[in-house]
């Protein structure tokens, strides 16, 4: 993927009010979507999930799909684990947001 795609990509977050905004820089799935809209719903956000944003990297594909032979996983250039980074950047983020809201209202 290094040679195809400049991987110096940055994922922002950000919240005005109650809606949690997070950018990612290329095509997720709804699967993975949808789980973030889930966990962000979790904690009382909104979510609003923006793809393409802030470079591209191409496909962010669940790994169970990674070695399988469809459209997705042949342009999915970062290997198996680029949905759990993802992921895991979000969680990490939406916890942030709750955390900083905490500690405001304090």
């Amino acid at each position: 993927g290094n040679r195809l795609i400049d991987r110096n990509v940055v994922c922002n977050t950000a919240r005005v009010n109650e809606t949690f905004f997070i950018s990612i820089p290329g095509e997720m799935t709804s699967e993975l979507g949808f789980e973030i809209k889930r966990e962000a719903r979790n904690l009382m956000l909104n979510p609003v999930i923006v793809g393409y944003a802030n470079g591209f990297i191409g496909y962010i594909i669940p790994e169970k799909y990674y070695k399988l032979k469809i459209y997705e996983s042949s342009v999915t250039f970062f290997g198996p684990a680029l949905d759990r980074y993802f992921l895991e950047a979000a969680r990490a983020q939406l916890q942030f947001m709750k955390e900083a809201e905490y500690e405001a209202a304090a």
